[in-house]
């Protein structure tokens, strides 16, 4: 019925076909890293975490996961930091971080890092919409967990989309005549 050529290429359209709807839905979720232990932290001390959310532009997934890789690979360097995770959608356009710091002056200090600032500047064009929400939270609750994490950024202020660099350049249509 099906020619030889053509049964390969069917198959693949079929397992896509089924495959891409079921994994829409799926994340994939980095495991807790802690980078310093908070056993030196004060009984009772308080630790920032800091989850941030991206809609990554479609045909932008991979500019974006590369400067986000180049973030988390120099997370672990940051001093101050306790633990960071991540998570995005595998066939999707939704990512998240969650870092946590052991005061606001180390937060403040990698937000003033190169690979973050970079970071920054490319988000503009490599993303519809970001939302960040930092909270306190007492030492001993780390790591905390993603559905938590997701919980404290349904309440974050949700960012107005950026405009794309095409849209900006963009020229408005002529007023109607009449």
């Amino acid at each position: 019925m099906f020619s030889r050529s053509l049964k390969p290429a069917l198959l693949s359209a079929v397992i896509l076909t089924v495959l891409i709807p079921l994994l829409s839905g799926c994340t994939y979720t980095a495991p807790y890293r802690t980078v310093s232990p908070t056993t030196g932290l004060t009984a009772g001390g308080t630790a920032r975490v800091t989850f941030t959310f991206a809609e990554i532009r479609p045909g932008k997934r991979w500019a974006f996961f590369r400067q986000t890789r180049e973030v988390i690979q120099n997370l672990p360097s940051q001093d101050g930091l306790l633990g960071y995770s991540f998570r995005f959608e595998i066939v999707g356009r939704k990512a998240w971080t969650m870092t946590a710091w052991r005061d606001t002056a180390a937060q403040k200090r990698f937000l003033k890092s190169d690979s973050h600032q970079r970071a920054t500047r490319a988000g503009e064009e490599l993303t519809t919409d970001m939302r960040f929400q930092t909270v306190e939270v007492p030492v001993t609750s780390l790591p905390l967990d993603w559905k938590s994490a997701l919980t404290y950024l349904e309440s974050a202020p949700r960012y107005p989309p950026i405009p794309s660099p095409a849209a900006t350049n963009a020229v408005p249509p002529a007023p109607p005549s009449g």
